[in-house]
């Protein structure tokens, strides 16, 4: 049963029709240390057994603070899988930047970018 979680740089849905864990973020919003520590004691209160296949979807010219993303890259969680939409060229870039540390910290992790929803469910699905 799906189940929405709110706060204030976005919203969580656990067990969306999907088949995985949504990160929906808010646009036009800054992301700071303390969303980042939010987001992630929500996904870890409620992770499944193995972690989660998450799809995280940043809003349209959001963007995230110098100190946000080393916590986010020096704090990888216990998924099984994440996947990233975004069609931003600035948001690709510091995804990107982010999926090269996450790789280093932890290799074999799991995560990728898309530009694509659809392309990016297909891809989680086969990481079962």
């Amino acid at each position: 049963m799906e189940k929405v979680i709110e706060f204030k740089s976005g919203r969580i849905v656990l067990n969306a029709k999907e088949g995985c864990t949504i990160l929906y973020l808010n646009e036009n919003y800054v992301i700071e240390l303390e969303d980042c520590i939010e987001q992630q004691k929500i996904l870890k209160d409620n992770m499944p057994d193995g972690g989660h296949l998450l799809l995280i979807i940043p809003g349209k010219h959001s963007t995230i603070t110098s100190e946000a993303r080393e916590y986010s890259t020096n704090n990888p969680m216990n998924n099984k899988a994440v996947a990233i939409v975004s069609n931003s060229l600035a948001q690709k870039i510091i995804v990107n930047f982010m999926i090269s540390v996450y790789q280093k910290i932890k290799p074999g992790y799991k995560i990728k970018l898309f530009s694509n929803k659809d392309k990016a469910l297909e891809w989680l699905q086969k990481q079962k």
